[in-house]
């Protein structure tokens, strides 16, 4: 059994995370050319002010980066 955890919150926890390495997360809007672009979440580098990443997968892109524990899932919606 797994423990949900919003979108919200989990981009939260990554940004806080990745404050250290100058990088954010950042989410598109819906319907707009960014998000065909772009896809709903990308990285951007703060250093360079560009995206480093881009349609990322945010549940996996969170385990990787130590943020979501195994008892954790992503909530749909």
């Amino acid at each position: 059994m797994t423990v949900p955890v919003s979108k919200r919150a989990l981009l939260a926890r990554l940004n806080r995370k990745l404050v250290a390495d100058l990088e954010t997360v950042k989410r598109t809007r819906d319907n707009t050319r960014a998000r065909q672009d772009l896809g709903e979440f990308y990285v951007v580098d703060e250093q360079i002010n560009g995206i480093v990443e881009h349609d990322i997968d945010l549940e996996d892109f969170a385990r990787k980066r130590g943020v979501l524990a195994k008892h954790e899932h992503l909530a749909d919606g």
